[in-house]
């Protein structure tokens, strides 16, 4: 029995054919050059912001008027909860009474500033500035240094030093924190981060954008930065959860933690220990792992670090250094005068 001839295509046919063949993917070209680009980038926003944010926003504004007020609160204060609408906020602990100072930016041309409300309910004191999306707005307030502060600033920057504990939501705008005593609460929402000498335990989420922190000493610390890097040193807490989302993370533990987990999607990972022996668990995925730590499977303390393919260290105190530079300039001087903007110039003679 003979084979069956194949059907003979028609050259209309062999048209059709090459014309709805399916396309062959095409690999993109050049990720290196965005790559590149993509870090320069980055770098430049975060040198531009620490120079632009280092002066109240509302002394640069084009043809605005400033109003400012300050009030010292007579009655006393325990806790402070700030609602900013897009303004920034800086709080002060110290001192036996609160003191605010409101700069309020505006253009009289809309109208008059904002109206801030300020009332004191057993013994807290809350703040809230109406919108400033299209109003510069920011306030310097001192409380006592046992005062617990909330503050929601919806794209303000938010800087907080010596209280009693936190919760910071700038709603993308900086956030830095200093010399916390108890729990600290951060959300910025893309917003960078600097984080000094926490005492208490710390939740902290940034939100894309890289977070700065030192001398963290409290029961525990979580922090997710969602692809922001992260560099912390002296980390004295009993267990931490790190995860970066891709970026890398550089972590320098001044004791041993009973229980640490970090994982970085694709990012780096250099952790820094004290002593040993660790319960360790390392999967670098395919990137190059160092080990340098004594690491026993019956240690009390573990350790598990994942990087999801990108390189993996893990080593002793004594053998390396984590360096970090917690000083960003999100917000002028605290003891900063404000000061109005410049005078419209005279309009030109006929």
């Amino acid at each position: 029995m003979s084979t069956p001839a194949s059907p003979r295509l028609y050259p209309d046919v062999l048209y059709y054919q090459r014309q709805h063949r399916p396309a062959r993917p095409r690999r993109p070209r050049g990720r290196w050059i965005w790559a590149i680009s993509g870090v320069i980038v980055i770098c430049v926003i975060i040198a531009g912001a620490g120079t632009v944010l280092s002066t109240p926003r509302a002394i640069h504004a084009l043809p605005m008027s400033v109003a400012t007020r300050t009030v010292t609160i007579s009655k006393a204060v325990t806790s402070l909860s700030v609602q900013s609408y897009g303004g920034d906020v800086r709080v002060t602990g110290g001192g036996k009474s609160a003191r605010v100072t409101e700069q309020i930016g505006y253009d009289p041309q809309q109208g008059a500033a904002a109206a801030v409300t300020d009332t004191v309910s057993h013994g807290q004191l809350s703040m809230r500035v109406p919108s400033c999306a299209f109003r510069a707005c920011t306030d310097w307030i001192t409380v006592p240094s046992d005062v617990f502060v909330s503050v929601v600033s919806e794209g303000g920057n938010v800087a907080v030093s010596g209280v009693a504990g936190a919760s910071l939501d700038s709603g993308g705008g900086g956030v830095t924190a200093i010399s916390v005593s108890g729990p600290l609460t951060v959300t910025s929402a893309g917003g960078e981060q600097g984080l000094q000498d926490i005492g208490g335990s710390l939740m902290d989420e940034s939100g894309g954008n890289r977070v700065v922190a030192a001398d963290i000493t409290g029961s525990s610390a979580v922090i997710i930065t969602d692809g922001g890097r992260l560099t912390a040193k002296g980390l004295s807490v009993k267990s931490a959860i790190i995860s970066t989302g891709g970026n890398d993370a550089r972590l320098a533990f001044a004791t041993a933690p009973a229980s640490a987990d970090i994982t970085t999607d694709g990012g780096m990972a250099e952790v820094v220990l004290p002593g040993g022996p660790y319960a360790l668990t390392a999967d670098s995925e395919g990137g190059s792992e160092v080990v340098a730590i004594p690491t026993s499977p019956a240690a009390k303390s573990t350790l598990d670090v994942t990087t999801g393919g990108n390189s993996l260290v893990v080593r002793a105190a004594s053998s390396s250094q984590v360096s970090t530079n917690v000083n960003p300039a999100f917000l002028p001087d605290p003891y900063a005068v404000p000061v109005a903007p410049p005078a419209r110039p005279a309009p030109a003679a006929p």
